[in-house]
């Protein structure tokens, strides 16, 4: 598998399978496409976000946020394991290469993780995948 960055954390498109589809979270069936080979993620349903988390390691502070994709919004939250508290990182961020900045860093402290969520406005929007981007604490 080779060597991890330390400066950032890897995002796959199939790492994003929950949606918020009526109101709740449930299970998401976003769709990888016929002959994408499993390189973008469309969504199953316009007008739908999905969701993945990751946890930020010790040592490591999340700043920043970079999204590959199409058309997609993004919204970023930083969660503690131990609540169901969350706080705005960004809300109106955007996929295509862009760097999206937290409005606060995210101290990995072993229970500090980040929530991503992908709104898709349109079945034709996809996702190729992204990178927390991290620096040392």
């Amino acid at each position: 598998m080779g060597t991890i960055s330390e400066a950032f954390i890897p995002m796959m498109p199939t790492d994003f399978n929950v949606s918020t589809g009526n109101g709740f979270i449930q299970s998401g069936n976003p769709s990888a496409g016929t002959n994408t080979g499993g390189a973008a993620v469309y969504p199953s349903n316009a007008t739908i976000f999905y969701v993945a988390s990751y946890m930020i390691p010790q040592e490591k502070t999340a700043i920043s946020c970079t999204l590959y994709g199409d058309g997609v919004k993004a919204y970023a939250f930083a969660n503690d394991i131990r609540t169901s508290v969350s706080a705005p990182l960004f809300s109106n961020g955007s996929a295509g290469g862009t760097t999206n900045t937290f409005s606060a860093n995210v101290i990995g402290d072993g229970v500090t993780y980040v929530t991503i969520m992908l709104y898709f406005s349109d079945a034709t929007q996809f996702i190729d995948g992204g990178q927390i981007n991290l620096q040392p604490s």
